[in-house]
């Protein structure tokens, strides 16, 4: 799901824990909840630490209470085999589509994500390590939307 930037009003009803919690109840074993945090330790904090598996993609996250592969080949497949009304969202006749799957396989590149790179990936060890002490955001603190050390 995309959200609006995290200070914006309203912001907590889609990155609060009671939000990840109404999502989570409508998962089907081994679904993931993806998220637009743009950027927010915050936002990446709550979720890493509510769900136990956890990824961050660049601005977003991917939670789940299953594992999640993050495979390069899987996601190569995935690409080239996904298609809209029909139509292949990538052809690899196109230099251009070729350019837009390497681009895309180069982020899976940059796992194990130890290190905080804003567009690569990151682990969810790596991300409690890095967000420790951020608050969690929930309904009630909307933090946030009201407190300026997020």
């Amino acid at each position: 799901m995309d959200t609006i930037y995290y200070w914006r009003a309203h912001a907590t009803n889609l990155l609060s824990v009671e939000f990840l919690d109404l999502a989570r109840g409508m998962l089907k074993p081994g679904g993931i909840i993806y998220y637009n945090t743009t950027f927010s330790p915050v936002a990446q904090h709550t979720g890493a630490v509510h769900f136990p598996y956890a990824y961050r993609f660049g601005p977003f996250m991917a939670v789940s209470d299953s594992p999640i592969l993050a495979s390069r080949d899987r996601w190569r497949n995935t690409l080239t085999n996904y298609r809209l009304e029909g139509q292949p969202i990538l052809d690899l006749a196109l230099a251009e589509d070729r350019d837009l799957l390497d681009h895309i396989l180069g982020k899976a590149g940059t796992l194990p994500g130890n290190q905080y790179v804003s567009e690569g990936m990151e682990t969810r060890e790596n991300i409690l390590r890095r967000t420790a002490g951020k608050p969690i955001i929930t309904d009630d603190n909307m933090v946030t939307e009201w407190r300026q050390d997020h």
